[in-house]
C-alpha cells in the first residue's frame, strides 16, 4: 500500500469516532420533520462568555440598579421593528426580526471546565463517558442518508481541546494556518475527482469492514462515495484587511474556514448536524469586559453575518433551496458575564447566559425576563414571559436543549436523557 493511502487511512481513523451508539438513541423516535423545520443544526459555542447587556439584553439605567455596570447610552441600544438589542448586536441588524433570543437562561456553574460541557450537550447531567452533546444526539437520531452524523469543530490545542465522541462523528480542529486547507474534508474532495484513486480508496477501505474497530472505515467509504465532483470553494475573505488587524484577520480566516465547509456539506447533504467551539476562550473578560468583548464581536458578527447570507443565496442541490431555509442555528456561551465591574475593568463569571437561535420553525423575538441585577426571572412556558403564574420558571439550558430536538422533531426526549421542559413560545 502506497504511503499516502496508508497516510489518508490512518488520518481517517483517527478522525472519525470508532465508539458505539448509545443504545438509547436506537429506542428514541423521532417524528416527521414538519415542513418548516430546518434539516440541519449548526450549533456554536463562544468560549469564554458573551456579555448579554451588550449584545441580547440591553437595558437602560432606570431599568437597573446603581451598582450595574452600563457603558453605553440609551441611543446606543438598536432597536428592529419590536427587538431591542445592545450596541454589539449593531452588524447583525438585518437578521435581529429573525432571532429568538432567549435571556436569564440558568446554566448553573461558573466553571469553564464544566460549563463548556453543559453547553455542548444543553443540559446539565449527561453520561460523560458516552456523551454525543447536542449536534451528536440530533445527528444519530436522523434517518440514515448522509454519511456523517454529526461534524465537529473543535481547537486542536488549547485549554478545552478535542474529546472523544461516539456515532459517525469527523472532527476538523480549526487550522493552525488560516486558508491551508489540510483537514481530511479537504483531502476526501480532491481524492473524490481523482476517480482512479477514488476508487482505490473505496476498495482498500471496503477490505477493512471486517476488523475490529472498523466502523471509522464504513464512514469514510460512505462519505467518499457520497462527495461530489464539486470541489470546495476557495476561502473567501469575509472582512477587507484592516490596519494593524492581523489577529482579526486570522480568526475571521479560520471562521470562514469552519463556515466555508458547513457550507458545502449542507448542501451535498453529507452531514446534518454541526458544533462548532470557537478557536479559543476570547470572550472570558476579566478585564476591560468592554473593550474585549467588543473585539470579540467585532470578529464573530461579521463572521455570521457573512455565513447568514451566503445561506440566503446558495441552495440545496438535491432540491433547489434555499439554505436559509433547511438550516437551525443556536449560539450561546457556556456562562455568562457578572453584571458588576471589577476592579480590573472586567466582569467575572455569572451562571445565566443568553441563548440565541434563527431559522424555520421559530417564532422570532425577545424572551425570558432579567431584573434590575440581570438575574434571571420566572416566566411562562407558554408565552415566555412573566404571568404571576404558579407554573412560572426561570428557563434552564436543559430547556433549551429539550427545545431544540422537539424543534427538530424528536418526540421522546426522555429517551436520550433530555429532560427539560419544552418551551413552547419558541417554536412556530
Amino acid at each position: 500500500m502506497s504511503s499516502h493511502r496508508r497516510d489518508f487511512l490512518r488520518q481517517a481513523g483517527l478522525m472519525l469516532s470508532s465508539a458505539a451508539v448509545l443504545p438509547s438513541l436506537a429506542r428514541a423516535t423521532e417524528a416527521p420533520r414538519p415542513r418548516t423545520a430546518p434539516k440541519a443544526l449548526v450549533h456554536i459555542l463562544l468560549q469564554g462568555g458573551m456579555d448579554a447587556i451588550l449584545t441580547t439584553d440591553p437595558k437602560e439605567r432606570r431599568e437597573l440598579n446603581p451598582d450595574i455596570d452600563l457603558p453605553y447610552a440609551p441611543e446606543d441600544i438598536r432597536t428592529v421593528g419590536a427587538t431591542r438589542v445592545g450596541p454589539l448586536f449593531k452588524v447583525l441588524e438585518p437578521w435581529v426580526p429573525r432571532l429568538a433570543i432567549l435571556n436569564g437562561v440558568q446554566c448553573s456553574t461558573v466553571s469553564h471546565l464544566t460549563g463548556v460541557q453543559q453547553a455542548k450537550e444543553m443540559r446539565r447531567t449527561y453520561p460523560r463517558a458516552r456523551s454525543l452533546g447536542l449536534a451528536g444526539t440530533l445527528g444519530t437520531l436522523r434517518p440514515l442518508g448522509a454519511p456523517l452524523a454529526q461534524t465537529v469543530f473543535e481547537p486542536l490545542h488549547g485549554p478545552f481541546p478535542l474529546t472523544p465522541s461516539a456515532g459517525r462523528t469527523l472532527n476538523l480542529p480549526w487550522s493552525e494556518m488560516p486558508g491551508r486547507d489540510r483537514d481530511v474534508l479537504f483531502k476526501l474532495s480532491r481524492l473524490a475527482r481523482e476517480r482512479p484513486r477514488r476508487a482505490l480508496v473505496q476498495e482498500v477501505l471496503e477490505s477493512q469492514l471486517g476488523v475490529a474497530g472498523g466502523e471509522p472505515m464504513q464512514v469514510a467509504r460512505d462519505l467518499l462515495a457520497r462527495m461530489p465532483l464539486e470541489p470546495l470553494p476557495e476561502l473567501e475573505k469575509i472582512l477587507p484587511p484592516g490596519p494593524d488587524s492581523y489577529a482579526r484577520d486570522f480568526v475571521l480566516d479560520e471562521w470562514a474556514h469552519v463556515f466555508r465547509d458547513i457550507l458545502f456539506m449542507v448542501r451535498h447533504d453529507l452531514c446534518n448536524a454541526f458544533y462548532v467551539s470557537g478557536p479559543f476562550p476570547r470572550w472570558d473578560t476579566h478585564q476591560w469586559n468592554l473593550k474585549v468583548q467588543g473585539q470579540n464581536m467585532g470578529v464573530f458578527g461579521p463572521a455570521l453575518a457573512w455565513f447568514l447570507k451566503a445561506l440566503e443565496t446558495q441552495t440545496d442541490v438535491a432540491t433547489g433551496r434555499p439554505l436559509s431555509e433547511q438550516v437551525g442555528i443556536v449560539f450561546s456561551s457556556e456562562l455568562g458575564r457578572f453584571p458588576v465591574k471589577n476592579e480590573y475593568e472586567g466582569k467575572d463569571h455569572f451562571p445565566e447566559l443568553p441563548v440565541v437561535l434563527l431559522g424555520p420553525g421559530l417564532r422570532p423575538g425577545v424572551y425570558g425576563e432579567t431584573d434590575k441585577r440581570m438575574q434571571g426571572q420566572p416566566i411562562s412556558l407558554r408565552t415566555g414571559r412573566p404571568s404571576s403564574g404558579a407554573k412560572d420558571v426561570v428557563p434552564t439550558i436543559d430547556d433549551v436543549g429539550a427545545t431544540v430536538l422537539s424543534w427538530f422533531g424528536v418526540e421522546d426526549l426522555a429517551a436520550v436523557g433530555y429532560l427539560g421542559e419544552r418551551l413552547d413560545f419558541l417554536l412556530a
